[in-house]
């Protein structure tokens, strides 16, 4: 199934396989010490537009994938809120006697998102790179 869109004719199937390989570890080291929630919530949707513009895959199959990798970013959100190293000054909401903080509520969306972000960039590689091509260069 990979193969339909790693064969198709589109700019990312044309791009050197190792350029977008390095693409993905540049994007990774410029992502670890961003702790704002809104650069990869940017960065993110940057990349899925170029994964759907660009290499031609569409949308559907694109959340499919992502689902996964949506749930775990999830879970960073629900972690920061739950057990937070610090509980926040800017109480929100409560769940029962656990005040939602929301410093701890962007914290996790921002782990999550970076999550997202370095999902989609490796999604970008592997659904535009021919595995042969890879290694031909």
């Amino acid at each position: 199934m990979l193969e339909a869109y790693q064969k198709q004719d589109r700019f990312l199937q044309n791009v050197n396989s190792a350029l977008k390989l390095a693409s993905v570890l540049v994007i990774i080291a410029f992502m670890i010490p961003v702790f704002d929630p809104w650069t990869p919530l940017l960065l993110f949707g940057i990349t899925t537009a170029m994964i759907i513009g660009l290499g031609g895959i569409s949308l559907r199959f694109l959340l499919l994938l992502l689902l996964p990798f949506m749930l775990f970013a999830f879970s960073f959100v629900w972690i920061q809120v739950v057990f937070p190293e610090e509980r926040g000054e800017t109480i929100l909401f409560s769940i029962g006697s656990m005040p939602v903080a929301l410093e701890n509520v962007l914290t996790g969306v921002s782990l999550g998102m970076r999550t997202l972000v370095f999902a989609s960039w490796s999604l970008l590689f592997v659904l535009t790179t021919e595995p042969t091509n890879l290694f031909s260069v």
